[in-house]
């Protein structure tokens, strides 16, 4: 009994280690996808300020316009990348918080096991 008790703990346990491994990748991935997005802009801002300066009101409108849907376009990005990395921390917390629990219970089943044994 006590053996098919530990099994399953250490089944969950496992799946709990594996659910948070795939956590931990996606976090990375979000994470390398940040850099390479910091990266990107800073090259293209390196680009833009190598062209030429606008010469009329015109061509300084189109260029304000251009950086504000750049802004606008990054800013939405941002705001997704954050979002999804909230949520996949707090997957992760509820994960730890699973197998804290866990762990608690067998740990708790194991010495009431063992205080009968010792008593019987």
């Amino acid at each position: 009994m006590r053996g098919l008790t530990l099994q399953r703990a250490l089944k969950r346990i496992c799946f709990s280690l594996v659910l948070l491994v795939i956590l931990n990748v996606m976090l990375f991935y979000k994470l390398w996808m940040l850099e390479y997005t910091t990266q990107t802009l800073t090259a293209w801002q390196g680009l833009r300020l190598q062209e030429r300066l606008p010469q009329s009101q015109t061509e300084w409108a189109r260029l304000l316009e251009s950086q504000q849907k750049y802004h606008d376009t990054e800013l939405q990005k941002w705001r997704e990348i954050i979002k999804s990395s909230v949520m996949l921390l707090d997957q992760m917390k509820d994960s730890l918080i699973n197998l804290q629990n866990g762990i608690r219970s067998r740990d708790f089943t194991s010495e009431s096991e063992e205080k009968r044994n010792h008593y019987h």
